[in-house]
C-alpha cells in the first residue's frame, strides 16, 4: 500500500512531501497510482516488475483505460523501472499507464520492457489526450501492436513531447513509429529513436502517422521495414512542419517511401536530411516518397536507392503543387539511384507546378525513360534555375544530363550538367526529349560536351571542359550572378573548377602565419630594414593559400591603403619575404604588419608600393572569402636617431660634465654656469637610445655649480637597462648634451 505521512517518527518511518507529492518507493506502489488517478506522484527508488505477479500471465494491467484515465502526473526523479512485461494482444490502451489525459510524465525511465498490446500499445503510455505532456523520458525494449504501436506512446492528440529517448524495437500494423504510432496536433522536440521498426501502412522511425504537430530537432538511426507510406522519420505527414531533423539508416517499402517521409503533404520541410540505403517499388525519394503542396528548403540526402517502378528522386520521387507557389530551394542529393523503370531524377523523379531553385545533384541515375541528372520529367509551369546535375545518366529513351523530358512551360535558367550520357533515343547533353513545338525554354544554361560524350541538346549551349571551368570562357555562363548566387572554382576545390552554389560550399580558410622576423616587440630595429618574413607551415583542418597579403602601418587597425605587397604560396616551401619590397621607416616609430594568407587572387600583383592598386575595395572590413581568420599583429619599433648630439647647440655660458663614465651604479651630473650667467630655469632629462625619456630632473639654480646624481632608475623608481644614455639640458634656447653609459 501507498507510504503517505509528513516525516513522523513514532518508532517507525513514514513519509509524506509537504507538496503533497506522493512518494513511490516500490512496485506496489507503482501498481497503487491507479486507485488514485489525480494524484501527482514522485519515484523514490529503482522499481523492478520482474517479479510476482507482474511478471505472470498477462503481465502488467495498465494504469487508467480509455474512459478512465490517468489525470496526474508522474516524475521519475532519476530512477527506473526495469522489465515492464505486458502480454495483452487483444487488450487496446495498453502500456504503463493505459490512457492519460491533462497528465505530466517527466523524468521516467523505463528499462528492458517487452509489451505486447492491439490498438494504442506504447511502453509509457497507450493513448495521451487534451494537454499530456511528457518530458525528459527514455524506453527501451520491445513492442508490438496492431493500430497505433510505439516504443513512447500509442498515439498523442494535443499533447507535448520534448527530450524523450527511446530504443530498442517496435512492431505493428498501422501507424507504427519508432517512437509514437500516431501523432495529432501536437509538439515534439528534441527527440530521438535507435533501433529497428517493422509495419504496414504509415510506418516512421519516429513518427507512424503525424497530423497538425510540429517536428523540431529529431533524429532517428535504425532499420526500418514497412509498406505504404514508409519514411524513416515519420511515415505519413499532412499539416506539419519539420524543422533540424535528421534520419541515418536502412528503410524497406513499397509505395511512397522516404529516407525522412514517405508521403508529405501541406508541410514544410527544412534543414533535415536523410543519410540512408533505400529499396522499394514505386514512388520513392532518398529524403520524401511523395511531396505535395509542400516547400523544402536547405534539405539534403546522401546514399543508395534501389527502385523496381516508377517515379525514383535522389530527394523526392514526385512533387505536385495545386498552384505554382511552391519550391525546392538550397538543397541537394547525392544519392545513386538504380531504377528499372520510368521518371527517375538525381534530385526529382516527377517534378509538376514546382519550382526549383539554387538546387544540385551529384549522384548516378539509371532508369528506363525519362531519366535525367537533376529532374526525370519535369511538367506544368515548373521553372528550374540557377541549378546544376553532375552525376552519369543512363536510360534507353528521353534521357538528358539535367532533365530527361521537359514538358509545356517547362523553363530552365542558368543551369548546368556534367555527366555523361547514355541511352538509345531521344537523348540529349541537357534535355533529353521536349515537347515537339516547343524550343527557346532555357536562358544561360550549358552542358559540357566532352564529359557528357554528347554535342546535342534541344536546349542549351554545348562547351568544352575548358570553356566550363575556371577561368571561364567569355562566351560561357553570361549573364550569371557570380556576386550572390554563384562562386567561381579558383582552386578547383568546391566542384572541380565548375561554378558552385556560393550557399552550398564555404571554402576551407588558409591556417594562419608564424614566425615573424622581425620578431614582434623587436626594438632598435634598422630604418634600413628591407624586407618582413614569415613562415607558413600549414594545418590539417585548413587549406594551403594561394598567396599572402601583407600590411604595415603605425596604428594597427588596417584597411586596404596598408596592404603593400602579395606574395605567392608554394608548395612545400615554408619561409616567405615581402621580397625588398617595404616602404620607407622612419627614426624612433613603432610599426605593425600582419600577413593574411588567402586563396583570393588580387586582381593586380603588386610589386610597387607607391603605385598599388587595390585588390577589392567593396567596403568590407578586408576578410575576403578565403582568408585565414585571426591572424596576428605583429609589431617593431625602430631605432631612434643616433645624430642626436647635431641637434643641439654647445653653449659657451653652460658646461655639462658626468662622471665616472661609463657607470655601474650612480653617476655624478654636473653643471657648471659662467660668470656671467644669472640664476635661471633649467630642464635636464635622460633619454634612451629610442628617445624616450625616462628620467626628469627640473630644478632652480641656486649656485654657479650645481651637482646632480643619477642612480640609473626611471621617474617611477625602477632600474633601466644598460645601454647607452642621453643627458640632455635645455636653458632658455640653448640645449647641450651628453653620452652616458650604463654597465651593470
Amino acid at each position: 500500500m501507498l507510504k503517505i505521512s509528513v516525516l513522523l517518527f513514532v518508532g517507525f518511518v513514514c513519509m509524506m512531501n509537504i507538496n503533497a507529492q506522493i512518494f513511490i518507493w516500490d512496485a506496489d506502489d507503482l501498481n497503487d497510482i491507479r486507485n488514485d488517478l489525480n494524484g501527482d506522484y514522485i519515484l523514490m527508488a529503482n522499481i523492478d516488475l520482474d517479479l510476482h505477479p507482474y511478471n505472470q500471465g498477462e503481465g502488467w494491467l495498465p494504469i487508467g483505460n480509455e474512459n478512465n484515465r490517468f489525470t496526474g502526473s508522474l516524475d521519475g526523479n532519476g530512477f527506473t523501472i526495469s522489465d515492464l512485461f505486458i502480454n495483452r494482444p487483444y487488450n487496446n490502451y495498453t502500456g504503463l499507464f493505459g490512457a492519460t489525459s491533462n497528465a505530466t510524465l517527466e523524468n521516467i525511465e523505463l528499462l528492458n520492457i517487452n509489451v505486447i498490446g492491439n490498438y494504442y500499445t506504447g511502453g509509457l503510455v497507450g493513448e495521451s489526450i487534451q494537454s499530456t505532456v511528457i518530458l525528459n523520458c527514455l524506453i527501451e525494449g520491445e513492442i508490438t501492436g496492431q493500430a497505433y504501436t510505439g516504443l513512447l506512446a500509442g498515439g498523442l492528440s494535443s499533447s507535448q513531447t520534448t527530450g524523450c529517448l527511446a530504443y530498442g524495437s517496435v512492431t505493428g500494423a498501422s501507424s507504427t513509429g519508432g517512437l509514437l504510432g500516431r501523432w495529432i496536433k501536437s509538439v515534439i522536440s528534441g527527440s530521438t529513436f535507435t533501433g529497428t521498426i517493422t509495419g504496414n501502412s504509415n510506418t516512421g522511425g519516429l513518427i507512424g502517422y503525424n497530423n497538425y504537430t510540429n517536428v523540431n530537432e529529431c533524429f532517428v538511426t535504425g532499420i526500418l521495414n514497412g509498406s505504404n507510406f514508409s519514411g524513416l522519420l515519420i511515415g505519413y505527414n499532412t499539416n506539419s512542419p519539420i524543422n533540424e531533423s535528421h534520419t541515418s539508416g536502412e528503410i524497406t517499402g513499397n509505395v511512397y517511401t522516404g529516407g525522412l517521409i514517405g508521403e508529405n503533404f501541406a508541410s514544410s520541410i527544412a534543414n533535415s536530411s536523410s543519410e540512408i540505403t533505400l529499396t522499394s517499388n514505386f514512388m520513392s525519394g532518398g529524403l520524401i516518397g511523395k511531396s505535395s503542396n509542400s516547400d523544402i528548403i536547405l534539405c539534403h540526402s546522401i546514399g543508395t536507392m534501389n527502385i523496381s517502378s516508377t517515379f525514383a528522386g535522389g530527394l523526392v520521387g514526385a512533387t505536385y503543387s495545386d498552384k505554382k507557389m511552391n519550391s525546392i530551394a538550397f538543397s541537394y542529393a547525392d544519392v545513386l539511384v538504380n531504377s528499372v523503370s520510368h521518371h527517375a531524377g538525381g534530385l526529382v523523379g516527377v517534378n509538376s507546378n514546382t519550382n526549383i531553385y539554387a538546387c544540385y545533384a551529384l549522384g548516378n541515375v539509371s532508369g528506363d525513360n525519362d531519366v535525367g541528372g537533376l529532374i526525370g520529367s519535369n511538367h506544368f509551369s515548373s521553372d528550374i534555375r540557377n541549378s546544376y546535375a553532375r552525376g552519369s545518366v543512363t536510360g534507353n529513351t528521353c534521357v538528358g544530363g539535367l532533365i530527361g523530358f521537359n514538358s509545356v512551360d517547362g523553363l530552365l535558367f542558368y543551369c548546368f550538367s556534367t555527366g555523361e550520357v547514355t541511352a538509345n533515343s531521344d537523348y540529349g547533353g541537357l534535355v533529353g526529349y521536349q515537347f515537339t513545338g516547343y524550343s527557346g525554354t532555357s536562358t544561360g544554361c550549358y552542358w559540357d560536351i566532352e564529359t557528357s560524350g554528347v554535342t546535342h541538346s534541344l536546349e542549351g549551349q554545348g562547351r568544352t571542359t575548358e570553356q566550363m571551368t575556371y577561368p571561364y570562357d567569355l562566351n560561357t555562363f553570361i549573364n550569371w550572378d557570380f556576386e550572390d548566387i554563384w562562386g567561381e572554382d579558383i582552386i578547383y576545390l568546391a566542384n572541380d573548377g565548375y561554378p558552385y552554389l556560393l550557399w552550398s560550399f564555404i571554402y576551407p580558410k588558409p591556417y594562419i602565419a608564424e614566425n615573424p622576423q622581425p620578431e614582434s616587440g623587436s626594438v632598435d630595429v634598422p630604418v634600413t630594414l628591407e624586407e618582413l618574413s614569415w613562415s607558413y607551415y600549414g594545418h590539417p583542418e585548413h587549406i594551403d593559400p594561394l598567396g599572402f597579403r601583407v600590411y604595415l602601418n603605425t596604428t594597427g587597425v588596417f584597411d586596404d591603403e596598408d596592404y603593400f605587397v602579395w606574395v605567392p604560396f608554394f608548395t612545400g616551401i615554408t619561409d616567405y619575404s615581402s621580397q625588398e619590397i617595404l616602404p620607407a621607416l622612419e627614426y624612433n616609430t613603432t610599426y605593425y604588419w600582419k600577413v593574411v594568407p588567402t586563396t583570393n587572387v588580387p586582381e593586380v600583383i603588386r610589386v610597387d608600393y607607391t603605385h598599388r592598386s587595390d585588390v577589392r575595395n567593396d567596403g568590407s572590413d578586408f576578410l575576403l572569402l578565403g582568408d585565414a581568420e585571426n591572424c596576428p599583429v605583429w609589431n617593431f619599433t625602430t631605432e631612434a636617431d643616433l645624430s642626436i648630439d647635431d641637434q643641439f647647440l654647445q653653449s659657451d655660458s653652460i658646461s655639462l660634465k658626468v662622471y665616472p663614465n661609463p657607470f655601474n651604479q650612480r653617476a655624478t651630473i654636473k653643471l657648471a654656469l659662467s660668470k656671467n650667467v644669472m640664476e635661471n630655469r633649467f630642464c635636464l632629462a635622460i633619454y634612451n637610445i629610442k628617445g624616450q625619456r625616462v628620467r626628469s630632473f627640473t630644478d632652480r639654480l641656486s649656485a654657479k655649480e650645481d651637482n646632480l646624481v643619477w642612480n640609473g632608475t626611471n621617474d617611477e623608481n625602477f632600474p633601466v637597462s644598460s645601454g647607452i644614455y642621453f643627458l640632455v639640458l635645455r636653458m632658455g634656447t640653448e640645449i647641450i648634451s651628453e653620452k652616458l653609459i650604463l654597465l651593470k
